[in-house]
């Protein structure tokens, strides 16, 4: 690990090291979306289609962010981890450095069959949370990294952290390597987009961290500073069915060292009240 940061964090990581959350940031993804449902701009149960232009995707209508939020929406995701696939591979095949906005990553996964119909099943998708992201962009009229940092992050006191550009040599902030099969350490540029987004962000030192939770906890960071409202119309849902899993074209299968994870189905639907988000 030291090699790993030693390049922008110096010979130690210190205190003021700064890493990829990975997932955790997914956190900060769902603070957004709830701001903006708190705000009016944004519907947990309204259609995803309402905020995101998916036309000819296998994205069924009746996917909402609650079901994107709770791993319940069955939609395709980028990497099928639990197929066997791997990012890395992914990858190779469409350039990271290709991946800059989010609508890069739809053709990913945008047009896979999905694993379920809406509601009837759970499993961890990434994917989900890019497309809440979109929800994001349409609602605040703002890319999705801007209104995120000034939403969220810096809200929460947590004004060292954001969604860095790994392209460029930013003070602190720790690089990435995996282990490969020999039992070295490669460096991760090339096997994720260089920009962090929904599903990552690059985070501050665990000290920022707790005074982070303590304002999360408080409720400072929902809603918004100001309320936030839509600059684009809704566009109306389109009515086909997506395939079913399983059919058409896209049944690429990628090799991988990582350990699949189960997930087990649930048997009801989450419900709860407008604005607030249950699993």
């Amino acid at each position: 690990m030291d090699a790993g940061i030693a390049r922008w964090c110096g010979d130690h990581v210190g205190t003021v090291g700064r890493f990829d959350v990975a997932s955790i940031s997914k956190l900060f993804t769902s603070v957004a979306v709830l701001q903006l449902v708190a705000a009016g701009s944004l519907d947990l149960d309204a259609s995803i289609h309402e905020y995101a232009d998916l036309a000819s995707t296998a994205i069924d209508p009746s996917v909402t962010l609650r079901r994107l939020l709770t791993h319940t929406s069955g939609i395709a995701d980028i990497a099928e981890e639990d197929e066997g696939e791997n990012y890395a591979e992914v990858f190779r095949v469409v350039p990271c450095h290709t991946i800059v906005t989010l609508r890069d990553f739809l053709p990913l996964f945008a047009r896979k069959p999905p694993h379920f119909a809406p509601g009837s099943g759970s499993r961890y998708c990434n994917a989900g949370y890019v497309v809440a992201g979109m929800a994001v962009e349409h609602a605040s009229g703002q890319g999705f990294r801007e209104y995120v940092e000034a939403q969220v992050p810096a809200r929460a006191g947590m004004t060292r952290s954001g969604y860095f550009d790994k392209r460029y040599a930013i003070p602190d902030l720790a690089e990435g390597f995996d282990p490969t099969d020999d039992g070295r350490l490669e460096q991760n540029l090339y096997a994720y987009p260089p920009e962090a987004h929904p599903t990552v962000v690059r985070s501050a030192p665990p000290a920022t961290c707790t005074l982070s939770s303590q304002r999360f906890a408080s409720g400072s960071c929902c809603p918004p500073t100001s309320p936030t409202t839509s600059s684009h119309p809704r566009s109306p849902a389109p009515t086909a069915s997506p395939p079913a899993r399983g059919s058409g074209s896209n049944s690429t299968t990628w090799a991988t060292t990582r350990k699949a994870r189960a997930r087990a189905p649930v048997a009801s639907s989450p419900t709860s009240r407008s604005g607030t988000l249950t699993s």
